[in-house]
């Protein structure tokens, strides 16, 4: 077996590689995509060294940096029954030195950041300056760019997420003044009330209180109200829960109240336009008023009249519910001759003297049930899609009687098991 080529700095200098996307900044697919023809290339001329060197560029721009997990910061992109794609625990020694000799001529901020940031998890004893390149690319783009604003929601937020964390954990106050200067820049003229939001979140991971509630939090509330009246209620509530989270944190029991009876009022209001489109979903989201209402504080219910919201939502509840209702594909069997069933039933519980074991013949408790587990297992693993989402069970009038979550494994088998016996 022909053993690979030891990679070098110079061989990877000679291919003078630079990348110019046509839209930046870098989506992973692009990047990776062209560091994989580019490998194609070379192999094809025969140029071996370079092949792996570009192979190994394109596997590394493939890690998903996933900014939220601190225990496993990368990890493969995809996995399949074939394989997984590469994560760092799978570089090797050679490949780690090779990384470090060519940080500094990487061209592409977003590849040369994950090389870093690589280099600065898994290189003992920490070598700072790995830190510190890695900050400066995660940060190389700006959000005030509105070319990004495609990538921004796919990734930038968790660039700057983890150059945030990145300077915490070098104690690097130089560097995340400059990035809250950025963020706070940005916060203060876009306009974009998506990127708002994100900006703020990113305000608060910097732990800088006083422009998380002097600058960004005050904006925020009033983007709320605005998007209220535009019937953006989604994002409104969004905003709100995030700011109710901060206000709850802050010990500011006032606004934490008055955000809390905002969610539930733009629930309703939200509900009150679906409504009145004759959208089937208004009866969820006034469950959702209803929930939200009912988290105020009694001694806070006056102030904002709640007892009264609750009592006029449940007459709105009962409204929409003629909606899913009308809805409701309706399917009509005629009347079914049962003679043949019930002298079944009298056949199979003659001849038994003991009521108990009379009465479990007569329930179809006779059946082993282990037996009856197992099946309905196997009956629920056999309908994938179906698993995937929460049943409702209506009465007649349209009320929602009994629900089956998805990850409630108790009661699927329970609506199984009942199924099988009927």
């Amino acid at each position: 077996m022909k053993s690979s080529p030891k990679l070098t700095r110079e061989a990877f200098l000679e291919c003078n590689w630079k990348y110019e996307p046509e839209q930046n900044p870098v989506f992973y697919d692009k990047l990776h995509s062209s560091l994989k023809k580019i490998a194609k290339e070379k192999l094809d001329i025969g140029q071996q060294e370079q092949y792996e060197i570009f192979e190994l560029l394109a596997e590394i721009s493939l890690m998903y940096l996933d900014a939220d997990n601190k225990d496993k910061l990368f990890r493969a992109f995809f996995t399949n029954i074939l394989g997984r794609t590469k994560e760092p625990s799978d570089l090797t020694k050679e490949e780690l030195e090779f990384l470090s000799l060519i940080l500094n001529d990487i061209p592409e901020p977003s590849l040369k950041a994950k090389i870093a940031d690589i280099l600065w998890l898994v290189q003992e004893p920490k070598n700072y300056k790995y830190a510190q390149i890695a900050i400066d690319s995660y940060t190389y783009y700006t959000f005030d760019n509105k070319k990004n604003i495609i990538f921004l929601f796919q990734d930038l937020n968790k660039y700057y997420e983890r150059a945030i964390y990145l300077c915490q954990q070098i104690n690097d106050s130089n560097q995340l003044d400059k990035i809250l200067s950025k963020l706070t820049y940005v916060f203060k003229s876009e306009n974009d009330r998506g990127l708002i939001l994100i900006l703020a979140e990113l305000i608060d991971k910097t732990k800088n209180k006083d422009v998380l509630q002097k600058i960004a939090m005050p904006r925020l509330y009033q983007e709320a109200i605005q998007l209220k009246n535009e019937n953006n209620f989604h994002l409104s509530i969004i905003i709100l829960t995030f700011l109710n989270n901060k206000y709850k944190q802050f010990h500011d029991r006032e606004n934490e109240i008055k955000s809390l009876f905002n969610i539930a009022e733009y629930h309703e209001y939200d509900g009150d336009f679906r409504y009145k489109n004759n959208n089937c979903s208004a009866y969820s989201i006034y469950g959702e008023a209803l929930q939200t209402y009912n988290k105020i504080p009694k001694k806070n219910r006056n102030d904002y009249d709640v007892d009264n919201k609750i009592h006029n939502l449940h007459a709105k509840l009962k409204e929409s519910n003629q909606i899913v209702l009308a809805n409701m594909r309706k399917i009509y069997i005629g009347p079914i001759n049962i003679t043949n069933s019930v002298q079944g039933f009298v056949q199979h519980i003659s001849n038994k003297t003991d009521p108990i074991e009379t009465l479990k013949y007569f329930t179809g408790l006779g059946i082993d049930y282990q037996d009856l587990v197992q099946n309905a297992v196997k009956e629920s693993d056999q309908f994938f899609f179906s698993n995937l989402f929460t049943k409702d069970y209506r009465s007649d009038d349209g009320r929602i009687i009994a629900k089956i979550s998805p990850d409630d494994e108790e009661n699927k088998l329970n609506e199984k098991n009942k199924k099988n016996i009927d």
